[in-house]
């Protein structure tokens, strides 16, 4: 055909003087020669590279490079444990951040709706022993793992499993495992059908996550209602999931102005009107203050306990 030239079964290439010349060998021995490899064989689509390098070619992936992973705090050997926890299995509730016990079976990892979007998912673990299972739902009550702990579908590690949900980023995404708990570690759930290596974000960036959930705060602004109540005020480090709970780890210290150094003789805080980044709690059970001077609350130089704040699923 005029215009095309069609050249069957000419693998090798020679060169005279300043002509190429082609010479009849077989396919495999052309691509050698041409340094061409296995590559000239593969579908467009599916190419497979080993070794070497791309420069000058914009790649777009289909998931992203970072933050691929939805589960927070899933490096298990070297966790984020605001709480203290002895173990990830410890107690009965949250232990390590973001992490919910029932006490006896099942440890529970709640991904927040609006992080989860319609699409296939995988699971992958590290550790033996571990069984894993997912279910979506619409959780009304905070701090306790799952509403309900039934409905959920098994899956294996590496398994893929599909949200479709007709109201997107309308539910929480529940992870579930049971077996050998102690062994968990590495914990990934990404969007996509093949599992990636687990990602290591920095120890800071896990924390804010975490802090979205739970957060402790100590030397907190507090002005003086009365001789015996204080009301504390200020912004927090990490805006919150929610308005949330707060309480303290144990009696709180006040001082601040050189002649007040108070303790509480009762854990009390109350009339919480706090918003997702912001306290406002009333504290009491104090002596010796004064109305409308302004302190410091939950001092590490008077004790260790701190206010906490618990916006958990």
């Amino acid at each position: 055909m005029a215009g095309e030239i069609q050249v069957n079964s000419v693998t090798a290439l020679t060169e005279s003087g300043s002509n190429i010349v082609l010479n009849n060998v077989n396919s495999a021995t052309n691509r050698t020669n041409l340094g061409l490899g296995s590559m000239a064989t593969q579908n467009a689509n599916a190419v497979a590279l080993t070794g070497g390098s791309i420069t000058g070619t914009t790649i777009v992936p289909t998931t992203p490079f970072s933050f691929r992973n939805r589960i927070i705090n899933g490096n298990l050997s070297n966790p984020i444990n605001q709480r203290g926890a002895a173990s990830i299995t410890a107690s009965t509730g949250y232990t390590y951040d973001r992490w919910y016990y029932d006490g006896s079976t099942y440890l529970y990892q709640g991904i927040e709706n609006k992080n989860v979007n319609n699409g296939t998912y995988v699971i992958s673990w590290e550790g033996s022993g571990i069984n894993a299972a997912w279910k979506v739902s619409t959780d009304t009550t905070a701090n306790n793992g799952p509403d309900a702990t039934t409905g959920f579908t098994s899956v294996s590690n590496g398994g893929t499993f599909t949200v479709n949900e007709g109201t997107e980023y309308s539910k929480h995404l529940w992870i579930r495992f049971d077996g050998t708990l102690a062994n968990l570690d590495k914990v990934m759930v990404e969007e996509g059908t093949v599992a990636t290596p687990f990602e290591h974000r920095s120890i800071s960036v896990e924390l804010i996550l975490c802090q979205r959930y739970y957060q402790t705060l100590s030397h907190m602004l507090a002005i003086c209602s009365s001789s015996t109540s204080a009301q504390a005020v200020g912004m927090f480090p990490t805006s919150m999931r929610s308005a949330p709970e707060v309480g303290a780890s144990g009696v709180l210290n006040i001082q601040g102005d050189g002649s007040i150094n108070a303790n509480q003789s009762v854990v009390s805080v109350s009339n919480n009107n706090s918003t997702n980044n912001s306290l406002n709690v009333s504290c009491g059970n104090f002596s010796g203050l004064v109305q409308s001077r302004a302190l410091y609350i939950a001092v590490d130089a008077g004790n260790s306990n701190r206010l906490i704040l618990n916006a958990e699923l």
